[in-house]
């Protein structure tokens, strides 16, 4: 099944995903919601629909993984972080 969806399109869905996540009191099951609504909307069925959810969700945290482990590696090798490091750091 190939079916097209504008880049512009996907790019607000994410962005109101992210919008619904923030403000709705279910937390990330309301972004869910949407972005399966939208895919069954198109014709796909609801289970691929929680399947490019499951992906997205997955490429999110492991990008923000990435960024986490970036950033404690750096931690150690900086030197004067904040006073409040002091005692983590070598001297």
């Amino acid at each position: 099944m190939d079916i097209k969806v504008p880049f512009v399109h996907l790019f607000r869905l994410v962005l109101a995903s992210s919008f619904m996540g923030l403000v709705a009191p279910l937390g990330a099951l309301s972004g869910t919601a949407l972005i399966v609504a939208d895919a069954t909307r198109r014709g796909i069925s609801m289970a691929r629909g929680v399947l490019v959810n499951l992906v997205f969700y997955l490429f999110d945290y492991a990008v923000f993984c990435l960024v986490m482990l970036a950033a404690l590696g750096y931690l150690p090798t900086s030197r004067d972080t904040s006073p409040l490091m002091k005692g983590w750091q070598q001297e």
